[in-house]
């Protein structure tokens, strides 16, 4: 199905979102409750930005109601090139579970596998988090 506006809201998704790379850990929660403030309701994150701990206390400390808010967050799934071994099944569904205790919620909306840099086979983790 392509994403069309009606599509889109069906499932609530924004269009625009607040992205949280390069906010430290300290920041994220201040520029997280700001963004609500300016009409944001898409949060995007990520495990390799490294500030889900504050970005889930500003969104617990919001006003914003969690059925009103499309939270993105991204599995890095490795790279051997870095000296970081692929994630298989078992390390994705670790890294989803998380995310969430540090993002403070008991679901996202969406779960994307971050880079395609390296070979991705994740057809079996994703099942797992469906």
């Amino acid at each position: 199905m392509p994403l069309s506006i009606t599509s889109r809201k069906a499932i609530g998704m924004r269009l625009v979102g607040f992205g949280t790379y390069a906010i430290s850990t300290e920041q994220a929660e201040s520029a997280v409750c700001k963004a609500f403030k300016a009409g944001f309701r898409h949060i995007d994150s990520a495990e390799g930005y490294n500030n889900k701990a504050g970005t889930g206390m500003g969104i617990k400390a919001s006003s914003v109601a969690r059925e009103e808010i499309f939270v993105t967050t991204k599995v890095f799934p490795g790279n051997p090139a870095w000296g970081q071994p692929e994630k298989g099944f078992d390390e994705t569904i670790a890294s989803c579970k998380n995310s969430l205790e540090n993002l403070q919620l008991e679901y996202v909306d969406l779960y994307l596998i971050h880079s395609t840099s390296v070979r991705v086979d994740k057809a079996g983790a994703v099942e797992g988090v469906a």
